[in-house]
Formats: C-alpha cells, structure tokens, sequence
C-alpha cells in the first residue's frame, strides 16, 4: 500500500506539483480482539502477533518461554519439562486468561488450567495476544486477556518442512510435515516428537519430597487441517490437533523397590503406567469410582490379583461393616448437596459417582442431577454454590474440606440450609476409609 503526499514548489513564473512516496506497512489482520476480522491499526486494544518466522527465530523452546517474552506476560512452572505451568497477564490470576486453541477453549475439565506444556512450537502457526479485559466477548473469566493459538494450515503450492534439534539432558525434537492449497482447498499435516532426559526438579536432599533422580518428559504430537471453500467468502474445514505427553513417571526407583504387583487406577495414563512397570511385574489397573457396587468389583480384582489367601473373607468383612456403618447414619431420605469444597474449584457430586452413591447407601436423596460431577465455576450453567442451592432446593449441605470451612457461610449466604463439613479424604477414595467417613457422617447427623 503506498500513500501520497503533495507539495507545491514556487519558481519564477512557474509552478510544479511533486509527488512524494512513502511506504507504509500493511496491517496485520486479527480476529481475536473483536471475535471478527480487522486490521490492528484500526483497533484500541493491545494485541500483539506472533507469527510462525518469529517463533523460529525466537529460539524458545516451550510455548510459555515464547509468550513469557511478550510485553506484560509472566509464566511459572511447576517443575521440568511437561510439568504444569501459568501464565499471567498485567498481574492477572492465571485462571483470568482465556486460551484458545482454533477458536475452542482449552482447560483441564477438573482445575481449569491449560497445559501449556502439551502445546507444542511445532504445531502453530500463529499466536494473537489480547491484553486487558475482554468479558463482554469471551466471558467472565477473560480479565487478564485473551491468548489464541492458530494449528498450520495450508496455502500456495506444496510445501515440505522438516527440523531436528538436540541438546542438553538428552534432549531431543523432531517434527517435519507438508501443506499446500488454492483458491478451493488447502490442506497440511504436521508431526513430531520431543523428548528429554530432564533434571532432577527438586534439588534440596532436605526437603520430604526429594528423590535423587532425573524428571524426564517425552511428547508425541500431530495436527492436520483440511478446508474446503465452496464459494468466495464460506469455508467448510477440519482442524485436528492430538498430543499426548509423558512425564518420567520414576521408573528406575520402582525398579529398585522390585515389586511384584503396581496397582493404579485407570485414571492414570496407559502409556505412563507402562514405563512404570519394570520387567517380571505385574500391572493391576483398577476402576471403582462410578458407585458402590463398582468398588466391590474392584476390591475382588484386587483380591485375585494379590493372591491373598484371606482375600475373599476380608472383601465380605469389609462389605458387612460398610453396610453396617452406612445403616447407622440417620439419612432418612433428607435431600443431600456434596461439594468437593466451597472455595477454590468446587464441585458437587452426582449419583453415579462413588461419593454420591456412598451418600445414598447412607439414606439420603443426593440432589445433583449432573451424573458424576459438576463444576461450579465461571461460564458453567450454575457458575456458584449459591445458584446451585437455589436450583436444586437441599435440606442439607456437605462440604468434603474442613480446612475450607469457613467459606461455605460466606458462599451460601442466608439460604436456609444446613452445612455439615467433614473429612473429605474419607470419601474421596473408594476402599476401608470410607468406614472412618461414615462414621463420622453418623455423628455429624446426630
């Protein structure tokens, strides 16, 4: 784009116009700002662009090194590689960031937090960074600002590309792929692979959780996007994008302790669970947490798998005393709310989750209507304890977190509703605990 100046040059007699170009450059174009297309030099927010030369050139190696060199960005990691990490924006909670990825919110479903450290360089294209409040476009939660990550997509005749890097701690990354496309289609495939030996994240021998060993992480990853444009201005496309990390889950140390049997939940990570599990042992995944009956299923695969001569008997005793302890807890068919908390990240417990189906054994009415749980937080249907009160009418409120209890006043106001706080490590976990918690349940209810 070329803008032109005009000037007058007075001579003898004579007059003459004189032209005088100047380049200007032409405005990148963003969406994130105003959720439409728009040049940022016809914007009042501060956004910021990060494009795919920049991130090869930067030298970063992790997506929070590279926003963390961004004006008014900070990150804090957890640990090594793949650990969890945060990034704040003008002093904002981590938690008052949005992040996309494609115009889709990403967040862990339990805590909210993005793992930034299963993004990988590789798979972007570009990055456009909204600093400053932007709640009325993305919701609540977007006070710090907003940061969009946009996967490679395809355009201009077929492109090969292909990188290889090694370094300190045996550390590894690869990734290579192509694209291309017209005026109809465009296409493009990207993979890779990162992997690193790491170093030990704790250093200090005095503290409880030391362990003299490397914290290693390794990362496999893909992306591929088709799109197809019938007419000028309509799109009809797929973007995909898949990665799936590993932290070291310390392997080598549970060698050393030369166990016969690892018993995990099938929570835990299949691939991770394989490394753990060192040669001649067995592996033992177990589920249980969706109800009662659950549990006992995997009480008796536990038994079998241990091969304890006493098993059998020890499972039934343990069934006897829970039915027992539940029988004792004067429930009678009062409506029941179970909150994990009542402050931080709460969440309530439904009947298809073992808490909640321990809770009806015990004779009450568990109210939540969501099947295992549902949390209460910011963009949610019910985003507080307090709507969720109102809307599902409780006799009576459990909080599973003492040291939280002070906030469940605060939160609830003056609804009339009772609120019993008791040990939650006594129910979140299904096996004997559960016999202490229902104990104190029973006492709690007197």
């Amino acid at each position: 784009m070329h803008a032109y100046f005009r000037g007058q040059v007075l001579a003898v007699a004579v007059s003459s116009i004189v032209v005088f170009p100047a380049v200007a450059e032409e405005a990148t174009i963003v969406v994130t700002a105003t959720r439409q297309a728009m040049r940022t030099n016809e914007l009042l927010s501060d956004v910021s662009v990060i494009t795919r030369e920049e991130i090869d050139r930067a030298g970063q190696s992790t997506v929070e090194q590279l926003l963390a060199a961004q004006p008014g960005i900070e990150y804090a990691a957890n640990g090594g590689p793949g650990t969890n990490s945060s990034i704040f924006i003008r002093g904002a909670s981590s938690r008052q960031t949005v992040v996309l990825i494609d115009g889709q919110r990403v967040g862990s479903a339990s805590s909210g937090d993005v793992a930034f450290s299963r993004i990988p360089l590789s798979q972007i294209d570009r990055i456009e960074i909204l600093r400053g409040p932007a709640s009325s476009l993305y919701g609540a939660d977007a006070i710090g600002g907003v940061i969009q990550i946009f996967t490679r997509r395809g355009e201009g005749p077929l492109r090969l590309n292909a990188s290889a890097g090694y370094g300190t701690y045996g550390t590894a990354d690869t990734s290579a792929g192509f694209s291309g496309g017209n005026e109809a289609v465009s296409y493009s495939l990207q993979i890779g692979h990162y992997k690193t030996a790491g170093f030990n994240a704790i250093g200090n021998p005095a503290k409880s959780s030391y362990n003299p060993d490397r914290d290693g992480y390794r990362n496999t990853n893909y992306s591929g996007s088709f799109a197809f444009r019938p007419a000028q201005g309509h799109e009809i496309g797929l973007n995909l994008l898949h990665s799936s990390g590993i932290i070291d889950p310390d392997a080598a140390a549970i060698a050393r302790l030369r166990p016969d049997l690892i018993v995990a939940s099938n929570w835990s990570d299949a691939d991770t669970m394989e490394l753990a599990t060192p040669p001649g042992a067995r592996m033992l995944r177990l589920d249980g947490f969706d109800s009662v009956a659950g549990s006992n299923a995997m009480l008796q695969q536990l038994a079998e798998a241990s091969r304890a001569p006493d098993g059998a008997n020890r499972i039934e005793s343990f069934r006897h005393a829970r039915r027992a302890r539940a029988e004792a807890v004067p429930g009678r068919g009062q409506r029941a709310l179970i909150l994990s908390a009542c402050s931080g990240s709460p969440y309530s417990f439904g009947r298809r989750h073992y808490v909640g189906d321990a809770f009806a054994l015990a004779g009450f009415e568990v109210v939540e209507t969501a099947p295992k749980i549902r949390h209460l937080r910011d963009g949610e249907e019910i985003p507080t304890i307090a709507r969720l009160v109102e809307h599902r009418k409780p006799d009576i409120v459990f909080s599973l977190s003492r040291e939280a209890a002070a906030y469940c006043n605060a939160e609830i106001g003056t609804l009339p509703v009772r609120i019993v706080t008791l040990s939650g490590e006594n129910f979140f976990h299904p096996g004997p605990r559960l016999l202490d918690g229902l104990k104190e349940l029973a006492e709690q209810m007197k």
